[in-house]
């Protein structure tokens, strides 16, 4: 596809189109935990970060399948 523009000034411009363009998405999220008295907190921040991890790259592969439509 190929158009041709006036700029008013009897010089025409020639654009080549369709154009892509590029989306950025920035997620952020923050996780609160109030552990039960008789739970060990690392026992969790290790199961948080493997999880944590797995579902950001879960995110991920979605957003890229969605925009590759």
């Amino acid at each position: 596809m190929s158009m041709q523009a006036d700029s008013g000034d009897g010089e025409e411009e020639e654009a080549v189109g369709p154009t892509r363009r590029e989306f950025t998405t920035v997620l952020s999220y923050m996780v609160e935990l109030e552990p039960k008295l008789w739970l060990p907190v690392r026992l969790l921040e290790g199961r948080i970060r493997r999880e944590i991890k797995v579902n950001l790259q879960s995110i991920r592969e979605r957003a890229q399948g969605i925009q590759r439509l």
